[in-house]
């Protein structure tokens, strides 16, 4: 696992915890960082961007948005 992967994985860690706290709009900006991250280091069409492509889009469907 690169640094890159694992600053990644600690966003959605601490972003997931927020979630499972309901403290969504809090969650919001970590789950946009990993995938900030992750679209930089493997492109728009490696697994691991697709995967928190959909934690992101759940992210925003528990916010009605």
């Amino acid at each position: 696992m690169t640094s890159c992967d694992q600053v990644a994985a600690s966003y959605v860690n601490l972003a997931g915890l927020l979630k499972s706290e309901n403290r969504l709009m809090e969650a919001l900006p970590y789950f946009n960082k990993a995938l900030d991250i992750r679209e930089r280091a493997y492109g728009p069409d490696h697994p691991d961007v697709s995967a928190a492509q959909i934690s992101l889009a759940e992210l925003l469907k528990d916010l009605g948005k």
